[in-house]
Parts: structure tokens; C-alpha cells; sequence
């Protein structure tokens, strides 16, 4: 292709000839250098989508554990979470009663006016 050009041109100085041929292979490489770039633009794009679908997955996979993890505290309500179980009232001196549900002893927890069923683990 150069050649074909530099032919067409052929009355010019050897000067203006070695300028021109610059030109030429400038412009010959050119395209060369933008399938390049266009190549590299693809691939940075393949890898910011590979990227935001790891994240986005690693985010809603997080977001549903929380989600099973808090649905399945709402469908066992029976079960106390583990901090409730922790975070047993402290004994009192008033009397006991039974618990209506499963008949085991109750204390009076006067911080919270409540009675508290250590069997069920709830206040009733």
C-alpha cells in the first residue's frame, strides 16, 4: 500500500518523499493502533461487568442470608434469639407461680413488672 501511494506521488523530492512516507506508515498504523484500543476498550468493559456481577452477587447473596436468617427467626417465634437466652431476669424473693403453657415454675421480675417462665423462656 505504501508503495502504491509513494508511485502515485512520484514527482516529489527525496525530502518531501521521506516526510511523506512518515506520513504514510503514521497513517498505516494508525488503524492498527485503534483496533488495538478498541480491542483494550472491550475487554475493560467484560471486566467491569464480570466485576459489578461478582459484587452484585456477593451483595444480594449477603442480603439473603440476612433475609433467611431473619425470616426464619419470625416463623420459629417459640425460640428466643440466643441474646435473650443470655440475658436470662435475674432471680427475685417473690413468690412463684406455675406457667399456664407448660405448668414449670415462674418468678416475679420487678424491673419489668412481669412474670417470666424460665421453661418457656418468655414473660407472660
Amino acid at each position: 500500500m505504501k508503495d502504491i501511494v509513494l508511485a502515485l506521488l512520484g514527482g516529489l523530492a527525496l525530502l518531501e518523499m521521506s516526510f511523506l512516507s512518515e506520513v504514510i506508515d503514521t497513517f498505516l498504523a494508525l488503524p492498527t493502533i485503534c483496533m488495538i484500543l478498541i480491542i483494550l476498550f472491550i475487554i475493560l468493559i467484560i471486566i467491569v461487568a464480570i466485576i459489578k456481577s461478582l459484587i452484585r452477587t456477593t451483595i444480594r447473596a449477603y442480603f439473603w442470608k440476612k433475609f433467611l436468617s431473619s425470616s426464619e427467626k419470625q416463623t420459629t417465634g417459640d425460640q428466643p434469639s440466643q441474646q435473650q437466652q443470655r440475658q436470662s431476669p435475674p432471680p427475685s424473693q417473690k413468690p412463684s407461680k406455675n406457667c399456664p403453657d407448660c405448668g414449670g415454675q415462674m418468678r416475679y421480675i420487678e424491673e419489668y413488672n412481669r412474670w417470666y417462665c424460665d421453661s418457656c423462656q418468655e414473660y407472660k
